[in-house]
């Protein structure tokens, strides 16, 4: 697929805005919903999604030659994890091509170490019902177990954690204690959200850091590549735990370590948990420079 540069398309920009201009080759989309077959450009469609997520087209997305351009720095921005979303299916051609775009993230010596692993339909439901059942007996494992994450974590990132959950559970009116409703928000991971498609990505497990690190640049480029379609995605960790299940249920090989299950498809822009944004850290917390004036 050619990359065209933005002196050659014609472009809308925002005065705090620089273009990206990658193609999606697509005139119309033929999609159903709720058995009535639609066809609309992929632009009008980004439209909705621009007006549903209260954003300003323009600054988003624009026209070159019939294809669509989208604002890498405003997909970065508005990327975050969606914690609800609607039902409406997604294509299966847009998720190959989400993912056929994201075969270009970067991998030193270009191993591309990751696979990917998509459901839908019959065999998500059951996947959902197999790890919502172990959830209930409390047959799950533990981070620990597959050195995912500390066993104990320091001050500063212990903080961050309980400041995104606690947000998250101020929003939806969870009161600190209430074990029950909180047990019953940890257990939406397990049916992605509502979205109509869940993603897993795996790795070789005889690889190293530096190819986990590879993985993460996949799962990022999935991310942003998703938002080009009018998709949103929730990265998820909670599968970990139950990630027996889930190699069960999509036959992933065992000599391969899960890195993250993925839920993926469209906002549910009147859910209140979708108006949770996570705190950054600022700049001079994380970066330092040498050597400049």
């Amino acid at each position: 697929m050619p990359v065209h540069h933005s002196h050659q398309a014609h472009v809308h920009r925002a005065p705090r805005c620089r273009w990206t201009s990658y193609p999606l080759n697509y005139s119309t989309w033929d999609y159903s919903i709720d058995g009535a077959d639609h066809r609309r450009s992929p632009f009008a469609l980004l439209q909705d999604q621009c007006h549903a997520t209260r954003h300003t087209c323009e600054s988003i997305v624009s026209r070159s030659n019939g294809q669509i351009v989208m604002n890498v720095l405003d997909a970065i921005q508005s990327r975050k994890s969606i914690r609800a979303f609607k039902p409406d299916p997604v294509p299966r051609e847009t998720i190959e091509e989400i993912l056929r775009i994201s075969q270009r993230a970067p991998s030193g010596t270009n191993t591309q170490p990751w696979h990917a692993y998509v459901c839908t339909g019959d065999i998500k439901q059951a996947l959902s019902d197999n790890v919502l059942a172990m959830a209930r007996q409390g047959t799950g494992k533990s981070y620990a177990d597959y050195d995912y994450y500390p066993a104990k974590w320091n001050d500063i990132h212990q903080a961050r954690r309980r400041g995104v959950g606690w947000g998250l559970y101020g929003l939806l009116g969870i009161q600190k204690g209430d074990r029950e409703a909180s047990a019953r928000q940890a257990a939406r991971n397990f049916v992605f959200f509502d979205a109509p498609v869940g993603l897993f990505v795996t790795v070789d497990s005889y690889l190293a850091k530096g190819n986990w690190a590879d993985t993460g640049m996949y799962i990022q480029t999935i991310m942003l590549a998703a938002k080009a379609f009018g998709l949103d995605t929730c990265p998820q960790a909670a599968w970990i735990p139950y990630q027996e299940a889930v190699y069960k249920h999509l036959g992933i090989p065992q000599d391969q370590s899960l890195v993250t299950g993925m839920s993926l498809g469209y906002a549910d822009p009147d859910a209140i948990e979708n108006t949770l944004v996570s705190e950054r850290a600022e700049l001079e917390d994380v970066a330092k420079f040498y050597g400049f004036d």
